[in-house]
C-alpha cells in the first residue's frame, strides 16, 4: 500500500514538473498570436488540443516537357511555370500557378480530307484547288498534306493541393511526399501552322495571289507513305517506319520546328471568342478560354526550406482547335480525277499536358512546412514524454531505491548506500563514499584534508587531526591536549606504574597554564578540581532506540563517531555505558543488555577502541511514568516518553 502511494505521488510530481517546465518555455514563434492562449493552455495541461501552427508560404519554379493531346500527333514541346502556395492545414493548401510554353505537332500520315473545311482552314486555303470559284464544293481537287502546328499557351489558375501521405502513424516525418491538385483559371493560346516556305515576318500584312500560293506551298506528293507495320517491338517500329517519313518532312520544311518563324499561317481558330493580341513582340493573336486542371506529383525533402519533385498536369480547355484541327480524317474518294473529302468532326476536345521538374522554397521563419509535418507528432510526443516520466519513476537501473528519473548516479554499485539523489552516501562530505571511508564521520572542518582512506590527516600522529592541531609537529609519543598542544611531563614521571603522580603533575600543569584551559575562568586559586573538569569536559551524546529494538539506527552513527573520537583523543579515559529502557521484567533486561552490547561492539569493531575501556550499567526505567491509563490519565502518550527511556548514555571515568 505504501509503495502504491509512493508511486502515485512520484507520478504526480513528475507530471507537475514536466508541465511546469513546458509552461516556462517561451511561447512558440510558430503559433499565430490569436492562438497563443490555446497553445499555452495545452502546455499547461488545461486544454486537449494544441494550437495550429502558422501557415507557410512557399514559392516554386517548374520546367519540363509539354505536349497537346489532340487530332495531330504530338511533337516536341516544353514549358516553364511558377507557383505560390500557402498551407491552411497539414493536409490542404491553396496554390496559385502561372505557366507558359510551346508545343508542336506533326503527322507522319498524309491526309487530304481538308477539302470540305472551307477557307478558314489554311490547308484548304493553300492546297485545295478551286473549281467554279467555290471552296469546299464537291469536285475540288485536293493535294496530299501532312498536318503540323505550333501552339503557344499561357495560363493562370488557383488550385487546391491535397497531401496524400504526411499523416503517418509510424513515423515522425516522411522524406517523400505525394500530392494531388485540382483547380480552374483562364488560358490563352495561339496556334500557327507551317503550310508555306515563307516566314512569319514575310506573311505579315500580305495577301498571296494564286500564283504566289502555288510557288510557296510545299510539295508533299512525293513523300513516301508510312510503310506497312512489321512484327517487331515498339522502339524499332518508330525508328524503322515513322522516322524516315519525319526526316523527309523535316528536309522539305527546312526549319527549326520549335522556332516560331517557320509557322507563318494562323491555324483555324474560334475567331468569335474572346481574344487579344500582344502589342509587342510578334503580335500574335491569342484565344482566351476558361479551363480546369488537375495534377499529381511527388516531392523529396532536401532541407527544412527546400524540396524538389516531379509533377504532371493536365489542362482541359473545352476547345478542339489547340492543334488547329477539328476534323477527323477519313480520306477522300477520287472520281474522274477529282477528290471528294470525307471528314467528320472529332469527338473529344483538345487538352495540353505539362510534366515539370519542380523546386519549392519555403518562406518565413518557424518550424517545418505544414505539408511536411505529421499532425500526430505532437500528440505522440506528449505520450512519449508521459511514458518517459512513468519509466523514470518506476525503473531503478542500479537497484539503489532511487528511481532513475531522480537518480543522479544511475550506475551506483550494487549494495552501495546512497543519499536521496541516488549518489553513494558520503556522510562527512569528504569525497569518499562511506563504504570506502575508514572514517565516515570526519568532522566537517577536516573533510577537505583527508588521506587516501578518507581519514582526517594527522601529520604528527598525536590523534588530533591537522585541522584542529595548533601544534601539528608534536614530538613522537608526546602528551597533547585536545588542540594538539604539547603537555611537558617530567622525565621521572614517565613510567608505567606512576599514574597517580602523573595525574597530580597534570593538574598542577593545568593550574599553572590557565590560558590554555579556558582562560583561567574555570580554575580558582587553591582549587584542586578533578582533571575531568579542568582538562576536557566529558559531554557525550546519547543513543535512542525503537520499541523492542536493539540495533543502532543510522541516524545515530555520527553520535557513535563522536564518542569514538573522544576516546581516541583521550586514551586514558574510560567510558561508562548506561542502558535505560521503558519496560521492566526479564524481557526488558535482555533488550537493554543487547542495546549496550551493540553500542560497545560498534565502537570496538569500527574504531578499534579497547573493550577494557568500557564499564556497563543497566538502570531500567528512568522513572518517567509512561502510559495514559491508571490514576493519572493526563500523562503524555507512551510513544513520546518511551522514546526518551529507550536510550544508552555515555559518561567518562578518569
Amino acid at each position: 500500500m505504501r509503495s502504491s502511494r509512493f508511486f502515485l505521488a512520484m507520478l504526480l510530481a513528475g507530471t507537475f514538473t514536466t508541465n511546469s517546465l513546458m509552461a516556462q518555455q517561451p511561447e512558440s514563434k510558430n503559433v499565430p498570436k490569436r492562438l497563443e492562449k490555446q497553445e499555452q493552455a495545452f502546455k499547461d495541461g488545461n486544454y486537449m488540443f494544441p494550437a495550429q501552427k502558422k501557415s507557410n508560404w512557399a514559392i516554386g519554379l517548374m520546367v519540363g516537357p509539354a505536349f497537346v493531346s489532340s487530332d495531330v500527333k504530338a511533337g516536341a514541346g516544353g514549358g516553364i511555370g511558377g507557383t505560390l502556395q500557402k498551407a491552411f492545414g497539414h493536409a490542404f493548401s491553396l496554390r496559385g500557378q502561372l505557366t507558359t510554353g510551346v508545343t508542336t505537332g506533326q503527322n507522319y500520315q498524309w491526309a487530304h480530307g481538308y477539302v470540305n473545311h472551307g477557307s478558314v482552314n489554311p490547308w484548304q486555303k493553300y492546297y485545295g484547288d478551286v473549281k467554279n470559284g467555290l471552296f469546299g464544293t464537291p469536285g475540288t481537287k485536293a493535294r496530299k498534306v501532312f498536318y503540323n502546328y505550333r501552339m503557344t499557351w499561357m495560363d493562370a489558375s488557383i488550385q487546391g493541393v491535397v497531401n496524400l501521405n504526411n499523416i503517418n502513424f509510424y513515423k515522425e516525418q516522411n522524406k517523400w511526399g505525394f500530392y494531388a491538385t485540382g483547380g480552374f483559371g483562364a488560358s490563352a493560346y495561339s496556334t500557327y501552322v507551317d503550310a508555306l516556305d515563307l516566314s512569319y515576318d514575310e506573311m505579315q500584312n500580305r495577301t498571296l495571289t494564286p500564283a504566289e500560293i502555288a510557288q510557296h506551298r510545299y510539295n508533299f506528293d512525293n513523300v513516301q507513305n508510312l510503310p506497312a507495320p512489321k512484327p517487331t517491338n515498339i522502339f524499332s517500329f518508330f525508328s524503322q517506319q515513322k522516322k524516315p517519313v519525319l526526316d523527309e518532312l523535316h528536309a522539305i520544311r527546312q526549319g527549326n520546328w520549335l522556332g516560331g518563324k517557320i509557322y507563318e499561317t494562323r491555324a483555324e481558330a474560334h475567331t468569335d471568342e474572346q481574344q487579344f493580341t500582344f502589342p509587342f513582340g510578334d503580335k500574335r493573336t491569342y484565344i482566351v478560354n476558361p479551363f480546369a486542371n488537375a495534377s499529381v506529383g511527388v516531392l523529396y525533402k532536401v532541407s527544412r526550406r527546400i524540396d524538389v519533385g516531379i509533377e504532371h498536369r493536365i489542362a482541359w480547355t473545352n476547345d478542339d482547335l489547340l492543334d488547329g484541327q477539328r476534323w477527323q480524317e477519313h480520306g477522300a474518294s477520287e472520281i474522274g480525277g477529282l477528290y471528294y473529302g470525307r471528314t467528320a468532326m472529332t469527338r473529344d476536345f483538345d487538352s495540353y499536358h505539362f510534366t515539370a521538374l519542380a523546386v519549392n522554397f519555403r518562406l518565413g521563419k518557424g518550424e517545418e512546412s505544414m505539408w511536411w509535418n505529421n499532425p500526430l507528432s505532437e500528440m505522440y510526443g506528449s505520450i512519449a514524454d508521459t511514458r518517459k516520466i512513468v519509466k523514470g519513476i518506476t525503473e531503478d537501473s542500479d537497484n539503489d531505491g532511487v528511481p532513475d528519473m531522480f537518480d543522479k548516479d544511475p550506475e551506483t554499485p550494487e549494495g552501495e548506500k546512497v543519499d536521496v539523489s541516488g549518489r553513494a552516501l558520503d556522510s562527512d562530505d569528504d569525497g569518499f563514499p562511506d563504504s570506502k571511508d575508514s572514517e565516515p564521520f570526519t568532522p566537517k572542518p577536516c573533510a577537505k584534508d583527508v588521506d587516501n582512506n578518507g581519514k582526517a590527516k594527522d601529520s604528527d600522529n598525536d590523534h588530533v587531526p591537522d585541522c584542529f592541531d595548533d601544534e601539528p609537529n608534536s614530538p613522537a609519543n608526546a602528551y597533547v591536549d585536545a588542540r594538539g598542544r604539547n603537555i611537558p611531563i617530567p622525565k621521572e614521571l614517565k613510567c608505567e606504574d606512576c599514574e597517580e603522580k602523573w595525574r597530580e603533575a597534570m593538574d598542577r600543569y593545568v593550574k599553572e597554564n590557565p590560558d590554555k584551559f579556558g582562560g583561567g575562568n574555570n580554575v580558582k586559586p587553591n582549587d584542586n578540581p578533578p582533571i575531568s573538569n579542568t582538562y576536557q569536559p566529558c559531554n557525550l551524546p546519547s543513543i535512542h532506540f525503537d520499541a523492542d529494538r536493539f540495533n543502532v539506527k543510522q541516524e545515530f552513527y555520527p553520535d557513535i563517531y563522536a564518542v569514538a573520537k573522544y576516546m581516541i583523543d583521550f586514551p586514558m579515559v574510560k567510558v561508562k555505558v548506561t542502558g535505560h529502557t521503558d519496560k521492566t521484567g526479564a524481557g526488558a533486561d535482555v533488550v537493554i543488555k543487547k542495546r549496550v552490547e551493540n553500542v560497545i561492539n560498534m565502537l570496538v569493531s569500527q574504531y578499534n577502541i579497547d573493550r577494557n575501556r568500557f564499564v556497563t550499567e543497566f538502570t531500567g526505567n528512568v522513572g518517567i511514568n509512561a502510559g495514559t491509563s491508571g490514576s493519572n490519565p493526563k500523562q503524555p502518550k507512551e510513544d513520546a516518553l518511551g522514546y526518551l527511556n529507550r536510550r544508552v548514555d555515555f559518561s567518562c571515568i578518569w
